[in-house]
């Protein structure tokens, strides 16, 4: 299974893994879908601000 499916997955199951939704920002920008990664980004750090890793 890629890394793309299951954080799609992942998100699905719960919303704010804000994990999935970095990645998924991400994986969007390097397929030039930039306001789905716009999104995705500021979603993922929204629920986790002060997530570095």
């Amino acid at each position: 299974m890629s890394r793309s499916f299951a954080d799609k997955k992942a998100i699905k199951l719960d919303p704010i893994l804000a994990r999935a939704n970095l990645r998924k920002g991400t994986t969007c920008m390097k397929l030039e879908e930039y306001t789905t990664a716009k999104e995705a980004q500021e979603k993922g750090a929204f629920v986790a601000p002060n997530d570095t890793n």
